[in-house]
């Protein structure tokens, strides 16, 4: 079991814990996957008034399976940002929003290349009202990876209010990789604030890859750059929360779109 108080920051291997954030507390929270295995499950409790914000940067080239719980009590908040940076892996997150005017924010970001295979499993669930979720999506895939989503929203009969969205958005640079998104929603209660789902796949504007060209860039140079564009807000997003993890991730990326 892992407390945290005020402002904490901290840098850890998570192995089976339970972290959990007291009442009126906050802390960030930076989840290392440089492990040989990242298994075992993490259970998060966020209590009344109190705040998490979890990042994972998940760049082993070994084989991992992240297993999040999170309990979510009143007028709490959690984000969650993963990033995969060419890992196969399989992600499961489960969310309850158990009282009034909990919150929790989702963001995940990944990069396939060669084989690599991305399963990624979320639920929203919503058992109180007033209740917000938000889970976002972005990802490019290279040569034969394949990426697959499951997202559930969930909405009790006796949650009002409600204000649940997700999004899948997928960058297709080559004609190998596979996608498949299956967005979920069960509603149990007609009277919501926000409810809704979205799935888009596509490739690189050609016109846009026509007009770098044209301006004497190589093609692998400007197809990176509208790759990183596709990804920018959440680069923007993670890097202003967690700025010294930029070095690290945009040499990763350089990496990444050089082979």
């Amino acid at each position: 079991m892992i407390t945290l108080e005020n402002d904490v920051f901290l840098r850890l291997n998570p192995n089976g814990s339970n972290l959990v954030i007291d009442e009126g507390h906050r802390a960030t929270y930076i989840y290392e996957s440089d492990i040989e295995k990242a298994s075992t499950p993490l259970d998060i409790y966020v209590a009344k008034n109190a705040s998490l914000k979890l990042f994972g940067i998940i760049d082993s080239k070994l084989e991992d399976n992240l297993d999040i719980s999170i309990s979510l009590r009143e007028n709490s908040f959690c984000k969650i940002f993963l990033l995969n940076l060419g890992q196969s892996l399989s992600i499961n997150i489960r969310t309850e929003l158990l009282e009034e005017r909990a919150c929790i924010d989702i963001k995940v970001m990944h990069i396939l290349v060669e084989e690599k295979e991305f399963k990624l499993d979320i639920s929203q669930k919503h058992l109180a009202s007033y209740s917000k979720s938000n889970l976002i999506v972005k990802g490019i895939l290279k040569d034969k990876s394949r990426m697959s989503f499951k997202g559930n929203i969930n909405i009790e009969k006796k949650a009002e209010k409600v204000s649940a969205y997700q999004i899948n958005r997928t960058l297709i640079l080559e004609d190998g990789p596979m996608v498949e998104s299956i967005p979920i929603l069960e509603i149990e209660n007609d009277n919501v604030e926000l409810c809704s789902h979205g799935s888009a796949i596509g490739r690189i504007d050609e016109e846009e890859l026509f007009y770098l060209e044209s301006r004497g860039l190589d093609k692998k140079i400007a197809v990176k750059m509208l790759s990183v564009a596709f990804l920018q807000d959440l680069l923007d997003e993670l890097f202003t929360d967690v700025p010294f993890l930029k070095n690290s991730v945009t040499g990763q990326l350089e990496d990444i779109f050089k082979e």
